[in-house]
């Protein structure tokens, strides 16, 4: 996620002063919102955990919204997005959320992984001659949208589910699928 971010974000000359999330928040997507909802969430376990001395619950729950979420969702969600043309809203707003993540995972990641922290921090922000002299993130409890985030894992659990299918069938991904059928127990 770092690499392909910096990548293109250096590319395009991003800077996050001039396009942040607050400024491009009208501009946001759905999966931007819902990535933003899952980081506070995540900060909001992961400030509990570490309250609590649960130092393992807290890293994996670190390790869940950067291996599953921003990787191996949201990183996907948007690829196409970062591939457009010229400075888009659509591309910029990509680029604002990306930063985002990457920047409070790195203040997270300080404790924990040090010299990888302070590589991504400094690349991304470096404001501060270290990111152990960042102030800790604070939970944005108003970017929280509980409903989003059930919606996305519904999304997430039926991609899964034709996913498996394809796999138990024997088709390759490529292959166009004429229809899935989607059989539910729960209304939602």
């Amino acid at each position: 996620v770092y690499y392909f971010s910096t990548t293109y974000m250096a590319l395009d000359g991003f800077d996050p002063k001039v396009n942040g999330v607050d400024r491009l928040w009208n501009d946001l997507e759905m999966e931007d919102i819902w990535i933003l909802s899952r980081l506070e969430s995540m900060k909001r376990a992961y400030n509990e955990e570490m309250a609590a001395y649960n130092l393992h619950k807290m890293t994996r729950a670190l390790e869940h919204f950067l291996l599953e979420e921003l990787s191996r969702w949201y990183v996907k969600l948007v690829k196409d997005r970062v591939w457009i043309e010229g400075d888009s809203p659509r591309k910029l707003s990509a680029y604002a959320v990306l930063w985002e993540c990457l920047t409070n995972v790195a203040k997270l990641l300080a404790p924990v992984c040090p010299h990888i922290a302070e590589e991504i921090y400094l690349n991304l922000d470096g404001e501060m001659p270290t990111v152990h002299m960042c102030d800790w993130p604070e939970v944005r409890e108003g970017w929280i949208n509980p409903e989003l985030e059930e919606q996305m894992r519904i999304i997430q659990s039926i991609v899964e589910a034709v996913l498996n299918a394809r796999q138990r069938a024997g088709m390759k991904l490529r292959w166009p699928v004429r229809r899935i059928i989607v059989q539910v127990d729960d209304e939602k």
